[in-house]
Order: C-alpha cells, then sequence, then structure tokens
C-alpha cells in the first residue's frame, strides 16, 4: 500500500487519523514546500500509534538534547557512532542501549517528549507533500507508543498559543539578548536558567534550540516567558558590537561637550631662537628649527602643549 498527495489537499491531522482508525504500520514520509522546501521529516506508527517522529531528518534532536541534558558524555557518543558505521541497522537509541550508556527508563521520556514535540512542529506544516511507506520501521523504535488523538490534541493546543508566542519571540532567526536592568526580582525555573546559559548577545533563538536540546516549542514558551518578565529581549540583529557603538557615542558627546581649560601660568617667551631651544631642551622636548625671531604666540602654544 502506498498512499501519496498533498498537505493542502489533506492535513497532516487527517492523514494520522485515518492511519490510526485502519491501525496501518509503516513510515509517513513528508517534504516542506515554500519556505519548507528542502525540508523532509518523517511519523513512523505501529498498528495505528505514534512510535517515532522526526521533524528534520538532516538533525538527530534527539542525540542533542541526550547530550545537552546530560544523559550522554562524548565518550558515548562517539562509541554509539563507531557502531552505528559498522551497523546501520539499529539507531541511536537502540545501540545507546545495548551498550548500556543510557538509562532505559530516562532515555524512554526524552524520546517521547521528542516525539511529541516533532509531530506537533510538523502538524505546522501546511505546504508540501507526503507519501506513507506499508511495513516501514523506525531504526529508533524502543517502545514509545503515542496515541494519535492525543498527539493531534497537543498539537492542536500549541497551533493556539502559537500567535503569542511569535508576539513576544519573533522567529527562529531572531537574537536574544540578555535585559541590562530587570523591573522585578529575577526568579527563574531550572529550564529558564539552562537557557540564560545559552544567551551572548549574537546567538540565535534557532541556536538556542538546538544548544539547548529540548523542544522548539519548549523553548520559544520559556523565552516569551523571558521576555514578558524584562529579564531577556529579542531583537532583529546582533548585539555583540553594542559596547564599540556605546564608546562611540560617548566619544561624540565628550567631543561636543568639552571640558573647561585649567588656569594657565603666563611665561614670557623667549625673544631669540637660542633661548626657544633652550626651553625645549629642558622641557625633553626634540630640538626644533627655528626663525631667528619667534612669535609670542607659537612659543606660548609650544609651552601649553608641554604641559
Amino acid at each position: 500500500m502506498r498512499l501519496e498527495g498533498t498537505l493542502d489537499a489533506f492535513s497532516l491531522a487527517d492523514i494520522c487519523s485515518l492511519l490510526s482508525t485502519t491501525k496501518k504500520t509503516g513510515g509517513l514520509f513528508l517534504r516542506g514546500h515554500g519556505e519548507l522546501a528542502g525540508q523532509v521529516g518523517v511519523v513512523y506508527l505501529r498498528e495505528g500509534a505514534v512510535v517515532s517522529a522526526r521533524a528534520d531528518l538532516t538533525r538527530n534532536t534527539l542525540a542533542h538534547r541526550l547530550v545537552a541534558g546530560g544523559s550522554i558524555g562524548d565518550d558515548d557518543l562517539a562509541a554509539a557512532l563507531a557502531m552505528l558505521l559498522t551497523d546501520s541497522s539499529t539507531g541511536l537509541l537502540a545501540t545507546l542501549l545495548m551498550v548500556g550508556s543510557v538509562d532505559p527508563a530516562s532515555i524512554g521520556e526524552l524520546a517521547t517528549e521528542q516525539t511529541l514535540d516533532a509531530l506537533c512542529e510538523l502538524l505546522r506544516w501546511s505546504a508540501g507533500e507526503f507519501s506513507f511507506e506499508l511495513g516501514a520501521v523506525s531504526s529508533d523504535d524502543i517502545g514509545v507508543c503515542l496515541a494519535v488523538d492525543v498527539v493531534v490534541a497537543e498539537g492542536q493546543r500549541r497551533l493556539a498559543t502559537w500567535p503569542a508566542l511569535i508576539a513576544l519571540v519573533p522567529g527562529l532567526h531572531a537574537v536574544v539578548r540578555l535585559a541590562g536592568s530587570p523591573q522585578t526580582e529575577p526568579i527563574l525555573t531550572r529550564d529558564e536558567w539552562s537557557l540564560l546559559a545559552c544567551i551572548d548577545g549574537w546567538r540565535t533563538v534557532q541556536d538556542i534550540v538546538e544548544l539547548s536540546g529540548r523542544g522548539e516549542y519548549a523553548v520559544l514558551s520559556d523565552l516569551a516567558a523571558l521576555v514578558d518578565r524584562e529579564l531577556v529581549a529579542v531583537t532583529s540583529e546582533s548585539t555583540d558590537d553594542a559596547p564599540a557603538r556605546r564608546r562611540a557615542l560617548f566619544s561624540q558627546l565628550e567631543r561636543a561637550v568639552s571640558a573647561p581649560a585649567a588656569p594657565v601660568e603666563v611665561v614670557t617667551a623667549p625673544a631669540t631662537a637660542s633661548a626657544a631651544l633652550s626651553v625645549a631642551r629642558a622641557t625633553e622636548q626634540a630640538p626644533v628649527e627655528l626663525t631667528a625671531t619667534v612669535g609670542h604666540e607659537l612659543l606660548s602654544r609650544l609651552m601649553a602643549g608641554v604641559r
């Protein structure tokens, strides 16, 4: 059986409901159009239930989450990669479980959360094409089982709140920076603190999503809450050159409003060139060629410069 079509004719929610009702097992592959051109996602089902999903096949989101959350270290990831290069029939999760690098309970929770996030992200796709391959299985099927109606309901709830989030965090390419002077005493959750640790003034929302290892919706929700409490700000450009801009402003200000000159002791200027050279030597200035008679105004400027 091969089911194909476009998302403008059939929504992903309708397709998943159909596959759930008929208790199909296989892989639903999606290819984005328009702004999502080139992006490919997949949803795996077993007897009508979702067992795995990825919104971007070019990235292993779960691997990022495992590392960012401290579930595995670099050595564990390297060992799993070495095994995957020799045998690609098993996925990352199955390999990590096989070598005992992770706790089955904790990785099950992360896999469930990542699958839910990916499917909810795919539900936002409005343009693209899909194809269902009957019998296709996920190499990372570790027992996750999500009812389609529950996932669709959660996806619709997130879709309803999405405009409010975008109003505060306008896009994944926006740059996030810390607020200089919060209006209230900062009180943070553990997840919010982990996001603050990723903010350096030039990283985008997308960078923070990748570094945090958390889902896009979860990160945007927490960032929106931080923006609302005026703890962070989101801008359309990097703020890494802010100190330079501030120094330039101060420099202009100081040139425009110069400080009053200090009183200068009046010194009678030497009348001859030899006397002027004596003054220069006494003040450790290099001798300069002077005319036979040096004007009073010129020597006054010289003495003022020495002081």
